[in-house]
């Protein structure tokens, strides 16, 4: 094996002991923690202290070499096997050996991919992602376009940022003549009681922009992700201050003269201030640190019209929030920042941001003081002034004010557990995520029968758990305490309870979410969510996650909302609830996000295809089958077979089939050592959750309509739509070579008889061996 190390992106060849055993095991799910992802790693292995290796290495032993190999970090690295790449990864450095006076050799740790994605996210908050693109203006005209337009008209395309018609102060009701009545003047919705939303696409693509990352995968496209909102809400009301403004000053002015002069610790391109802590700025410079001292003050004047207004004033340094005075009303003069230099004796960039509940007109100042000692009338003191008229800005929302609170770490592995979703390290900052039931059905079969150990072999039982608990963080929401107090359990959540094994023990699966029940007026077209607890009082939820189901028509009884001064009526709004129906009007394809089966708030049928049916449910029956069996053996792989190995292969062994749990593979001598389980998939249309598309078949109603259909290439070399004709339609057809989505087309039966057409299309192998699979549209007359 080779092993090389990136350094200053420069790829070096580390020399290796002849003799040194070198193991990476890699494992992607286990079945003994199912709930959790899991990365390739080696065992620590040493190299030698050679010439080579200590230029790579820069001396790392010797604490005396400045700006050389930092071990506090990983650096990227991968491994060939006679020249065929094998792993793409980072190595740790864990320790430099010494022996008889010298250094002998490094000891080395080797990681997958997928431990850089952790390391990259931390502790950070999703409020620390990059939400100003999503920024608009805040008035009514904007609220009501983002609630009933499919599209911005100024650009022709979607609205990103949404308004859900969801209850933050009490319920929504529909056509029942009460003060809650929005299709009434008196119970009409407040244009800003309403809090937004943004599609989880967009928050992994901010994602991807802060941390360099590239997230793949057909899965993200389709609607049963691709649909799926957050709900941007982290307090009872909508009430938090807008974008805001940068303040910028036109003159300095110095304290004791009053006149114009220069600042040094100001920068007018970038509008920033950088502290310097050099005595010859200080007045009194002898004085020692500890008594030089640098104040930032800043005095806000509003002008006519907006001394009534509240508003806030943020110091950033370092561009991170540093110090915030809100609920500010009138001429104010607040210490931003306030420190010695022992106190702080790095230098920082600051700027000062001004923003408000609404429009605002101001005029602004800023003191920077450099204090040397308790003399004040020697302060050097430099102010400016934002100008004769000041600054002003409009009411913009600013998106990230309403952020749940929430790491990002925890919200990106909220939406792995949802969907059960692998991800696959592409490289070091691109990763492919697929559910699961997909991942291993485009994985090969390979039978390693000829390369097993016949006589070192052990079958064991698996590792099961009694129960294992799907469940999303517990509400308080008015309805979902309603639920639990019937049905004793949380709405949504889901006990799966083998009752054919004696183990005693529990694992539990986690979502980070809420998962609040929607309700929609019966007999109308009218949807919403009220969030309001038992004792009827607003409360801040976890995060919420619902699916954009489009417009809905309430023509016939048009919603009311208020500006301030009059109403308007809405005769379309975006829907949000916690399903959307995949398969047109056949129900057998409507998604929810609930674990277990519950019943449609929309439809009020049973909702067939909860996140548990989609994404657990083939896995832990295989597990849970029987005659399932973890087979451990070992097995002498040549390079080619070793190095195409990947961890969805099904692996064939004397024409049992396996799925592999992990597999370590001793680099020095090619010697792999196996845990399977025992794969009882049948190798059938729907063998895997998917198989050639996420509709098997359809049985839709008379009216026009229209389905996203998605198509599974698999193990398969290509495959081939063809033409679709009668009712159906796409723009879509021919020869495929990846997964593919097509927008079919159902027109309007008008013929007064049932009819079917079929989707055709023909699947064929690496042996160009040939499949007709036909997908049945039938349409009720």
């Amino acid at each position: 094996m080779e092993l090389y190390i990136y350094v200053d992106d420069v790829a070096h060849r580390v020399e290796m002991f002849q003799d040194e055993k070198v193991s990476v095991t890699s494992t992607i799910q286990n079945y003994s923690d199912i709930g959790k992802l899991f990365t390739d790693y080696s065992q620590s292995f040493t190299i030698p202290a050679s010439p080579t290796n200590n230029s790579i290495f820069s001396h790392w032993y010797d604490n005396a070499v400045d700006d050389g190999y930092d071990a506090r970090i990983r650096y990227s690295a991968y491994i060939e096997i006679e020249t065929i790449p094998f792993k793409e990864g980072n190595v740790q450095l864990e320790k430099a050996n010494k022996k008889n006076g010298y250094v002998e050799s490094y000891t080395l740790t080797f990681y997958g991919n997928l431990t850089q994605l952790k390391d990259k996210f931390g502790e950070d908050k999703l409020n620390s992602l990059d939400f100003s693109s999503l920024n608009h203006n805040y008035d009514f005209g904007s609220v009501i376009a983002r609630i009933n337009l499919t599209n911005n008209p100024a650009t022709s395309l979607p609205y990103t940022v949404r308004y859900p018609l969801i209850g933050n102060t009490r319920k929504f009701e529909y056509k029942t003549a009460t003060s809650f009545d929005v299709t009434t003047n008196t119970g009409a919705i407040n244009w800003d009681d309403l809090f937004p939303a943004v599609p989880i696409t967009t928050i992994l693509d901010f994602i991807e922009t802060k941390y360099g990352l590239t997230f793949t995968g057909n899965f993200l496209g389709y609607n049963q992700f691709a649909k799926l909102n957050m709900l941007m809400k982290n307090s009872e009301l909508p009430r938090a201050y807008n974008a805001g403004i940068n303040f910028v000053p036109n003159r300095f002015v110095h304290f004791q003269s009053g006149l114009t002069t220069t600042f040094p610790e100001y920068n007018s391109t970038t509008n920033l201030i950088t502290s310097n802590w050099s005595s010859n700025l200080f007045p009194n410079y002898l004085v020692p640190t500890a008594a030089r001292r640098i104040i930032i003050k800043f005095k806000t004047t509003p002008n006519s019209g907006y001394t009534a207004t509240n508003y806030r004033v943020d110091l950033y340094q370092d561009g991170v929030l540093y110090k915030t005075f809100d609920n500010l009303v009138g001429t104010t003069d607040v210490t931003l920042y306030s420190q010695t230099q022992s106190e702080d004796p790095v230098e920082h960039t600051y700027y000062v941001k001004v923003s408000a509940l609404g429009a605002f007109n101001f005029k602004g100042q800023i003191a920077y003081i450099r204090r040397g000692g308790g003399d004040y009338s020697t302060d050097a003191f430099n102010y400016t002034s934002g100008g004769a008229t000041g600054q002003s800005f409009s009411a913009i929302q600013n998106v990230v004010n309403y952020v749940p609170d929430i790491k990002v770490a925890d919200f990106f592995m909220g939406l792995v557990k949802m969907f059960n979703l692998i991800i696959t390290p592409i490289n070091a900052t691109t990763f492919l995520l697929e559910p699961l039931e997909l991942y291993y059905q485009a994985g090969q079969i390979k039978d390693l029968t000829p390369f097993i150990y016949a006589d070192e072999l052990d079958i064991e039982k698996p590792k099961l758990f009694k129960t294992i608990e799907f469940k999303y963080e517990q509400s308080e929401n008015i309805l979902n305490n309603a639920f639990n107090g019937l049905f004793n359990r949380q709405y949504g959540d889901l006990t799966f309870d083998s009752a054919s094994i004696s183990e005693s023990s529990k694992y539990e699966i986690k979502l980070p979410f809420e998962n609040v029940m929607w309700e929609r007026a019966t007999g109308y077209n009218f949807q919403t969510a009220t969030l309001l607890n038992k004792d009827l009082q607003t409360y801040t939820p976890k995060p919420i996650l619902m699916y954009n189901n489009g417009l809905s028509d309430v023509s016939a009884f048009p919603i009311k909302i208020y500006n301030g001064t009059g109403y308007t009526n809405v005769n379309n709004y975006i829907r949000f609830n916690n399903e959307i129906n995949t398969g047109a009007t056949d129900l057998s394809y409507l998604y929810s996000l609930n674990f277990g089966n519950e019943i449609s708030s929309w439809y009020l049928v049973n909702s067939p295809q909860g996140l548990y049916k989609r994404h657990y449910e083939q896995y832990i029956a295989n597990l849970y089958n029987q005659k399932t069996r973890v087979l451990k053996v070992k097995a002498k792989l040549e390079p080619q077979n070793l190095t195409n190995l990947k961890l969805n292969n099904r692996i064939v062994i004397r024409d049992n089939r396996y799925i592999i749990n992990s597999f370590t593979t001793d680099l020095t001598t090619g010697e792999a050592s196996f845990e399977l389980i025992n794969d009882y998939r049948a190798l059938g249309f729907n063998s895997v959750g998917y198989r050639f598309a996420n509709i098997e078949m359809l049985n839709v109603d008379n009216t026009a309509q229209e389905f996203q259909l998605d198509l599974f290439l698999g193990i398969f070399k290509q495959f081939t739509i063809n033409s679709l004709g009668g009712f159906i339609s796409s723009p879509t057809s021919g020869v495929k070579t990846e997964d593919t989505s097509m927008i079919v087309t159902i027109a309007a039966n008008a013929t007064a008889a049932e009819r079917t057409e079929n989707i055709s299309l023909k699947f064929k192998d690496f042996d160009n061996n040939e499949i007709i699979v036909e997908i049945p549209i039938t349409q009720d007359a």
